[in-house]
């Protein structure tokens, strides 16, 4: 049963449109009654390994979509992070549209302390997903010399041996969203993919910034620091962030919470980003007075 959202800590716990919904239309028939069943089915024919990205990209229907998705003469970038982004929002869809919106305590105190997570098996809440941060908490740049932008969060998604999504995981595949406002149409991408490591700790208690380049999540932005505004300034730093939650909601099933119904929609004028209409679970701080 879903319920209402409700104001926690001072803040509101609510969703975002997020970017499948933005790209895909978020129960848009096309996609979730033809693109995706056929990719998924193409795959199944084909004996092709959808989880693995660059594989999924050969499907003939997935390739069709990417030519309906981007002008003629799109770049070879361009190209790559369509393709990235169709692979996230397909297991997206196949996961049952899985959207996790992280409490801003928990969020502010996993990107400033020290946390030590030491031995077990790194298992998200499920097998593929999207997960939402604070709006502006967080800051990146989808290469050296761009502008860095707030990342709304992240695209997940798992895999194993074969196309079976389930423990024990070899690989994770992240997609970060940068960019999403409401006066842009688009956002930008960032994809990372990285084997599951097996050693205690995983991404999460290793150092991921090299020697002297600060703390790891420190803000890179003038005068960040002083507004408690944190980066991601590598990719090291992306899946330490992504382990340190997806341990957060594995030690604390308590805080992952059962679905919610979508937020109402904000007035016309309003500056920030609109709600998502997707329900959506809030995973909350498990520490004393979180």
């Amino acid at each position: 049963m879903m319920r209402a959202m409700k104001d926690y800590g001072g803040e509101m716990a609510g969703a975002r449109l997020t970017p499948y919904e933005l790209v895909f239309g978020g129960g848009d028939e096309v996609y979730e009654s033809e693109v995706f069943p056929g990719a998924r089915e193409e795959a199944r024919a084909r004996d092709v390994d959808a989880a693995d990205p660059e594989r999924f990209v050969q499907l003939s229907g997935v390739g069709a979509e990417l030519r309906e998705l981007l002008a003629d003469d799109a770049p070879g970038a361009a190209i790559v992070d369509a393709g990235h982004l169709l692979f996230q929002a397909y297991h997206f869809w196949q996961a049952g549209r899985r959207l996790v919106v992280v409490e801003p305590g928990l969020a502010r105190r996993l990107l400033s302390d020290a946390t030590r997570v030491g031995e077990w098996e790194l298992v998200p809440p499920f097998p593929a997903g999207y997960l939402q941060l604070p709006a502006n908490l967080v800051w990146a740049r989808v290469s050296d010399d761009s502008t860095p932008e707030p990342v709304d969060g992240f695209f997940w998604s798992m895999s194993g041996p074969g196309d079976a999504a389930s423990p024990p995981y070899e690989r994770l595949n992240v997609l970060l969203a940068l960019g999403l406002r409401p006066d842009r149409p688009g956002l930008s991408v960032v994809a990372v993919s990285a084997p599951v490591p097996t050693g205690p700790g995983h991404w999460a208690d290793a150092r991921a910034r090299p020697a002297g380049a600060g703390t790891d999540f420190a803000s890179t932005l003038p005068g960040g620091e002083l507004s408690g505004l944190h980066s991601l300034a590598n990719e090291a730093e992306v899946l330490k962030l992504a382990s340190l939650l997806f341990h957060h909601a594995a030690a604390h099933p308590e805080a992952l919470l059962e679905p919610r119904a979508p937020a109402e929609p904000a007035g016309a004028t309003s500056p920030r980003q609109p709600p998502s209409k997707l329900p959506f679970h809030l995973l909350r701080d498990a520490a004393p007075g979180g």
